[in-house]
């Protein structure tokens, strides 16, 4: 697939990663995964994307993983209550996003799903932009969920989630494009999902 700009059509990036992996035991954004750190992986996929506006938020570990990562184009900013949970993080990362007026679209990552690409997220906007729909979200498990694009109709919601309220809410709300992903289920909360993981990866080395 060519490479599509997202900055063509005002979107804007957040990548959640302020969260302190307390079921894995350690830092999950700096798991080693193609020779750098997990979140490295997720900066640079999506960092092949022109954006209009690159957010990364730091919580829990924030000193640590920002060492050992390379945020490229990504502005970090940190959730100083990240214990509050994602959608604390989320609305701050919105405040800051939806500072610059031009923004139409964001997308929204996690930092612990390994198999997320460039090209899975040209699809997703290529998705969102034809359809017309004020979201476009992953579907796997049956469920709608992140990666996910929100339109600007969201912005103020997004900016009003609080707590461990994510943006699933908004997404159940409102009826979204759908976009298969069955990758998506693999994400990492414990050691045996990253055992598993490694074992799967072994008998598929695909990258």
């Amino acid at each position: 697939m060519n490479k599509m700009e997202g900055s063509a059509h005002n979107i804007g990036i957040i990548i959640l990663a302020a969260g302190a992996s307390s079921r894995l035991g350690e830092p999950k954004q700096l798991l080693p995964y193609h020779e750098a750190p997990l979140l490295q992986h997720t900066i640079n996929e999506a960092n092949a994307i022109s954006s209009f506006s690159s957010i990364l938020v730091l919580g829990a570990n924030a000193a640590e993983i920002k060492k050992a990562i390379d945020p490229k184009n990504f502005k970090i900013i940190f959730n100083n209550e990240w214990q509050k949970g994602m959608g604390s993080s989320l609305s701050i990362a919105m405040k800051e996003a939806a500072s610059n007026h031009s923004l139409e679209h964001i997308l929204i990552l996690l930092s612990d799903q390994p198999l997320v690409n460039t090209d899975y997220f040209n699809k997703l906007i290529k998705a969102h932009i034809t359809s017309h729909k004020s979201i476009t979200a992953s579907f796997y498990n049956n469920i709608a969920g992140v990666p996910a694009i929100f339109s600007k109709d969201h912005f103020n919601d997004l900016k009003k989630l609080q707590g461990d309220k994510g943006a699933r809410q908004i997404i159940k709300n409102t009826p979204p494009q759908l976009v298969e992903f069955d990758q998506g289920q693999i994400d990492i909360d414990t050691p045996e999902d990253w055992v598993n993981f490694n074992s799967l990866k072994k008998k598929n080395p695909s990258p």
